[in-house]
């Protein structure tokens, strides 16, 4: 059986080509940035407010993955042209730099989440415990018995 000749040049760049490498993990990253806050967000099963926290964590989680997977690739990329300069096959070194920065880069993505998340997870939960409080407060005033008399008159 042969193989179609789109499939073998796509499979050539794939094998090739680091920088497909590294928009393949940016659309990845881009994909569950986008679908898995909203297949959580559709889950009937969970509380709202864990949906909510969970689906924030998860959208951050990927939006901090993002330029992680497209920067520390062509920057270690970058270093080691510089490093390397001299030597006959520099073009290869990066190339294999880009693809060891990617593994590297799915490594540090945990490392980068614990530090950004938290302040931004403490703020989103004072400002809906803030929000929660406010309707609170709106709901236990007591309701105005006072009818306003104008207007036209109906029936009577």
């Amino acid at each position: 059986m042969s193989k179609p000749e789109f499939m073998e040049k796509i499979f050539s760049n794939m094998g090739t080509s680091a920088n497909l490498g590294i928009a393949v993990m940016c659309a990845i990253a881009a994909f569950k940035g986008v679908f898995r806050p909203m297949f959580t967000m559709m889950d009937k099963k969970s509380d709202p407010e864990t949906k909510k926290y969970t689906a924030m964590r998860e959208f951050l989680t990927e939006v901090s993955a993002l330029p992680l997977y497209a920067v520390v690739p062509i920057a270690c990329s970058n270093i080691s042209k510089k490093i390397f300069k001299g030597h006959k096959n520099v073009e290869n070194i990066a190339a294999n730099t880009k693809f060891v920065a990617l593994g590297a880069a799915t490594f540090i993505v945990p490392i980068v989440c614990n530090k950004i998340q938290p302040p931004i997870m403490a703020a989103y939960k004072r400002r809906d415990e803030a929000k929660k409080l406010q309707v609170a407060q709106v709901n236990s005033q007591p309701v105005s018995t006072f009818k306003a008399n104008y207007g036209m008159k109906v029936g009577g």
